[in-house]
């Protein structure tokens, strides 16, 4: 898949959590391009999904060395708009990662708010739940997608493409998923 595909299906995923998901717009902010991260370590920050992961804990759930982070702002938030950026990891062995980290300035994660995002407002074939991680989760054996909701206000998406032959999308996607918690 090149790189535009994903951008497109990253975007997808964005907009599914974003509208469906969290009750409401969260982007509507400038997007600043793209920049080099060399976060190594992992802590929330949906205003760098690169650090909120980080390239130690993407090269465990990711099965190889990070040679390349790239962050992409989404939007900075403020006027009651969610904060969101995405962060675009490549591996050695030719695989993305790329992961969609949001935070809402309120809990608008709400029972109504999940179901639409499990379900892609309607428009998508449900997503199955994952117990026990977070929130809520999900996964898209369509879309190859994990949706991670940590608790009322946070929640992320996860997309791998391009994993070698026989490596297991979703054990990958929720690997990620549990780093991130």
């Amino acid at each position: 898949m090149n790189r535009g595909a994903m951008r497109s299906a990253a975007g997808l995923s964005a907009l599914t959590l974003l509208l469906a998901g969290c009750g409401g717009p969260g982007g509507g902010g400038a997007n600043t391009g793209e920049t080099t991260s060399t976060a190594t370590g992992g802590s929330w920050n949906a205003r760098d999904a690169c650090t909120s992961l980080g390239r130690d804990k993407a090269a465990v759930a990711g099965g190889a060395a990070v040679t390349d982070a790239k962050l992409e702002e989404m939007s900075a938030g403020g006027g009651g708009l969610a904060v969101v950026s995405m962060c675009t990891f490549t591996y050695a062995n030719g695989a993305t990662l790329m992961i969609v980290a949001r935070e809402a300035p309120d809990a608008d994660a709400t029972p109504a708010a999940i179901e639409a995002a499990r379900t892609g407002g309607g428009l998508a074939p449900p997503a199955d739940p994952v117990p026990g991680l977070g929130k809520a989760a999900f996964w898209s054996e369509g879309g190859k997608q994990a949706q991670l909701f940590l608790d009322d206000r946070r929640a992320a998406v996860i997309n791998f493409f391009k994993l070698p032959a026989g490596d297991d999308a979703k054990a990958r996607s929720l690997a990620v998923a549990k780093a991130l918690l």
